[in-house]
C-alpha cells in the first residue's frame, strides 16, 4: 500500500503506474516514496526540482498538466531531468515505470456533504477494517492531531508508514457521534480489485489506500479546465470578429458620406 499525494500519482490509473515521487505545486520533490524506482535509483533526493519528463520542459507547469506524462504502462522507461538545489547541476535519470508497495491499513476517504471525512470503504485484509472500523465513520483525529475541517489530501498521507508501525484514530460514529478510538497497525496488502465506489461522483475525491493514493477528480478535473480553456478563447475569438466587423461596416458608412 502507499498513500502519496493526489496531485502526483505514483500508483495504478487505468492500468498505468507512475515512479514513487512526490512532488509540491513548483514540481519540487517532497519525498520518495520507499520501495518505488525513484528511491531505487538512489540518485533523486527530496528538494530537487523536476525539470523535464521525456525530453519536454516542465519547468512552470502544474503537477496536473505533467501527471499524464509521468504515468504510464508497468515496466515502460521514462526519462526525467531533475535539478540539484545545492549545486545547481541538471541531472539526467532513467526510470522504469512500477508500483509502489508501502504500508497502510487499507481504508478509503471520502467528504462527505457537511465537508467531514468519513470512512468510504475498507479493505477487507486491512488493519482498520479488522480493528472494527465502519464505512461512514467521521474521522476526528490521527494520533493526536484533530483533522476536523481538513481535506483528503490532508489526511490520506497520514495513513502510510513504515511496515508493522501503528497509529492511533479516533472517529465518531452514528447519529450520537459516539467517540471511538482505534489502534492501527500499518501492514502491506496484496492488490486486488479495489471494491466499488458507493459515494456519488460529487464525493469522489477517494483515496486508494492498498494499491497507491488516486485522485479519481484529478483527469476529469483537467479536463474541465480544458474544456473552460477551450471555450473562452472560443468567445474572444467571436468577439474579436465582431469588433472587425463593426470596423469593417462603420469605415464603409463613412466612405459613403464622403462620397459627393
Amino acid at each position: 500500500m502507499a498513500l502519496a499525494r493526489p496531485e502526483v500519482p505514483s500508483a495504478a490509473i487505468g492500468g498505468n503506474v507512475g515512479i514513487g515521487l512526490r512532488l509540491d505545486s513548483k514540481l519540487q520533490v517532497q519525498e520518495i516514496v520507499a520501495g518505488g524506482p525513484c528511491a531505487a535509483c538512489g540518485v533523486i533526493g527530496v528538494g530537487d526540482v523536476l525539470v523535464t519528463v521525456d525530453g519536454r520542459d516542465v519547468q512552470g507547469k502544474k503537477v496536473q498538466e505533467i501527471s499524464h506524462l509521468i504515468v504510464g504502462p508497468q515496466g515502460s522507461e521514462v526519462e526525467i531531468v531533475v535539478l540539484k538545489v545545492k549545486t545547481g547541476i541538471r541531472v539526467p535519470v532513467k526510470l522504469l515505470r512500477g508500483t509502489v508497495a508501502q504500508a497502510g491499513v487499507g481504508i478509503k476517504l471520502q467528504r462527505n456533504e457537511d465537508g467531514e471525512i468519513t470512512v468510504q470503504d475498507l479493505h477487507p485484509q486491512g488493519s482498520a477494517a479488522r480493528a472494527g472500523l465502519k464505512a461512514s465513520d467521521i474521522i476526528e483525529k490521527v494520533g493526536d492531531l484533530n483533522v476536523m475541517g481538513r481535506t483528503v489530501r490532508d489526511i490520506a498521507p497520514m495513513f502510510a508508514g513504515p511496515e508493522n508501525s501503528s497509529i492511533q484514530v479516533t472517529v465518531l460514529r452514528g447519529p450520537q457521534k459516539t467517540r471511538m478510538e482505534f489502534t492501527l497497525k500499518r501492514m502491506k496488502i496484496e492488490s486486488g480489485p479495489a471494491p466499488q465506489s458507493v459515494a456519488p461522483p460529487k464525493l469522489a475525491a477517494m483515496v486508494d489506500c492498498w494499491s497507491c493514493v488516486i485522485d479519481c477528480n484529478m483527469l476529469t478535473n483537467c479536463r474541465r479546465r480544458r474544456i473552460h480553456m477551450l471555450q473562452r478563447r472560443r468567445k474572444r475569438r467571436q468577439r474579436r470578429r465582431r469588433r472587425r466587423g463593426q470596423r469593417r461596416r462603420r469605415r464603409r458608412r463613412q466612405r459613403r458620406r464622403g462620397m459627393p
